[in-house]
């Protein structure tokens, strides 16, 4: 039996193991072996993309059909969008370029009013989210005289990396078949028997200058009324009036006015004279005709006739 002494040590005892044990389970849950676990990163290589050009849209000012025909000595507006797509996201977009040429031309080559427009600075983009964004391109002075037939336009886009993508849309310019005479041919004053002019007698070299409006090379015919009409008395027969493509012939020329009637390069020559299409800004394309009458007897006051310079197709 134990005294009262030794009870007292053996629950000392009791006290002392209690906390040593508690102790030693918590470590054991704190505690890892070596190489169990550690700290791994995690990477991938994502490829740039080229972004893709989708279908465009183009209009010749406000006529959106694909064909156009220009107004003479009118410079017209070309505009074409489009949506462009770039998996990498639409801020990998850096820029737009804008192409429009003859197709039989081909894209190579210089800047060319008639044949070959390109802009680098020609395209917006905008309206960006998430892997697309619009892009719109403007030609603002297409020139009238930019040679009829097939053209492509042209929109490519590069991204940051330097990729490229492009997408293309045929259209069609019209053949414009226009041209600008001048106003008036005066013969001056006259005598009865006189011919050519006041300022050239005997001569068939009072000009006229026909500037091309159009886009095609012309030719020019004639349309004439029967007679000049004169203010007090009688008429001049129209037939009386000659012309050339040279200047200071002798008058008559080969090549009469016809009463009634529109002469052309198949009754005379001198009107297949061809007159180009306009190529740059810095020439007009004109031809010059010389004319000459000739003052019958039995007329009084000023003789007057209304004719019409017409332009074909040469």
């Amino acid at each position: 039996m134990l005294d009262h002494s030794e009870k007292l040590d053996m629950n000392r005892q009791k006290h002392i193991l209690t906390p040593t044990i508690l102790f030693s389970i918590a470590l054991l849950l704190l505690y890892s072996p070596p190489g169990v676990s550690g700290e791994s990163n995690t990477t991938a290589d994502i490829q740039n993309v080229a972004p893709q050009v989708g279908t465009l849209t183009c209009c010749f000012e406000s006529d959106c059909s694909g064909t156009y025909t220009p107004s003479a000595k009118t410079n017209y507006t070309l505009r074409c969008m489009a949506t462009v797509t770039d998996n990498n996201s639409y801020q990998d977009i850096s820029s737009g370029n804008f192409s429009f040429y003859m197709t039989s031309s081909g894209l190579s080559g210089s800047a060319d009013l008639d044949i070959r427009y390109l802009n680098s600075t020609a395209c917006n983009l905008y309206g960006g989210s998430g892997t697309t964004e619009t892009v719109n391109c403007t030609i603002s002075k297409v020139a009238y005289y930019a040679d009829s037939g097939s053209w492509t336009a042209n929109i490519t886009v590069v991204d940051l990396a330097g990729n490229v993508g492009y997408n293309t849309k045929a259209l069609t310019v019209n053949e414009l078949i226009a041209l600008e005479q001048t106003s008036t041919v005066s013969f001056g004053s006259m005598s009865i028997g006189a011919t050519g002019s006041q300022t050239y007698p005997g001569k068939v070299n009072q000009s006229a200058t026909t500037t091309n409006t159009g886009n095609v090379n012309i030719n020019i015919s004639i349309t004439s009324p029967a007679s000049m009409a004169c203010s007090q008395t009688g008429s001049i027969p129209i037939y009386n009036i000659t012309g050339n493509t040279t200047a200071g012939g002798t008058y008559p020329s080969a090549c009469h006015l016809v009463a009634s009637t529109t002469v052309g390069k198949a009754d005379c020559p001198i009107f297949g004279i061809d007159i180009p299409d306009q190529e740059d800004t810095a020439v007009n394309a004109y031809g010059v005709t010389y004319w000459g009458v000739s003052v019958p007897s039995g007329i009084r006051g000023t003789c007057w006739a209304d004719i019409t310079f017409n332009g074909l197709k040469a």
